[in-house]
């Protein structure tokens, strides 16, 4: 099948491309919402549906990493503009960062250029994750990099935190706002009972950052034990951005989330 037909049996289909996927980021002392994270399924006529952990492997490696990245960004200004007309509180939805972009000497650029076409009236609101990778970048490039965002009125993050061989210590000096730790790591926060959380979460906080644990299961409401991290310093728990529990279209949020209708 020739990419014309391909094309014109998407169109046919009326399948939408993208699906916003949404997780909410949980308080550990109230077990409330206070921010969201963001990623876009893939919806191929092809290849079926495509989570992060299935695109981005590939996609991360290649400059199609960067119009997806658009693509994201506008979705989670979109996503947080109708947070605002719900009156839904939210300190700010979250969206990957692929080092792909963020090591272009253009960066700054598109995504400010990204965001103004978003019409984000509260770039704060927009949180860009930045994986843990990036640590064993160029660490001058990368601390530039953090901070234009900063200067654009973005709020930052590393993603994937944590983790097995990740160099923590770089973290020390980079303007991060948010420390999402792996999901790995909450199983060894949690085998000695958190001490190493609390030893981490100090770090980061030193560093001027707050930190949330990501966890791979099927609630992360009941499968976490709030009080020990609450206790360790971590502010809030997700879901994992490469799992796929936790996550939920967006027109099942009130539903799923607030336990509305």
């Amino acid at each position: 099948m020739t990419k014309r037909q391909l094309t014109a049996k998407a169109v046919k289909s009326q399948v939408p491309p993208f699906t916003p996927l949404i997780a909410p980021v949980r308080n550990t002392l109230t077990n409330e919402p206070y921010a969201f994270r963001s990623v876009r399924r893939v919806n191929s006529l092809t290849l079926g549906t495509l989570r992060p952990l299935e695109y981005r492997v590939v996609s991360d490696r290649t400059q199609q990493s960067v119009k997806m990245a658009k693509g994201d960004l506008l979705s989670a200004a979109a996503i947080s503009k109708r947070l605002d007309e719900k009156h839904i509180e939210h300190k700010w939805v979250s969206v990957h960062l692929p080092l792909k972009l963020a090591l272009r000497k253009d960066a700054m650029k598109i995504i400010e250029q990204s965001i103004k076409e978003s019409g984000a009236s509260n770039p704060g609101k927009i949180c860009l994750e930045l994986p843990s990778d990036a640590l064993y970048e160029d660490m001058t490039i990368i601390s530039a990099t953090l901070k234009d965002l900063k200067l654009l009125g973005l709020t930052t993050a590393l993603s994937s935190f944590g983790g097995e061989y990740c160099p923590i210590t770089k973290l020390f000096g980079l303007p991060v706002d948010v420390c999402l730790f792996d999901y790995t790591a909450a199983k060894s926060f949690l085998a000695d009972k958190g001490r190493l959380a609390s030893s981490l979460a100090a770090f980061v906080a030193s560093n001027g950052g707050e930190s949330v644990i990501c966890v791979n299961s099927g609630d992360t409401k009941n499968q976490i034990d709030e009080k020990l991290f609450f206790a360790s310093g971590f502010v809030g728990y997700t879901s994992w951005e490469w799992g796929e529990e936790g996550w939920f279209e967006e027109d099942k949020l009130d539903a799923e989330v607030f336990g509305g209708e």
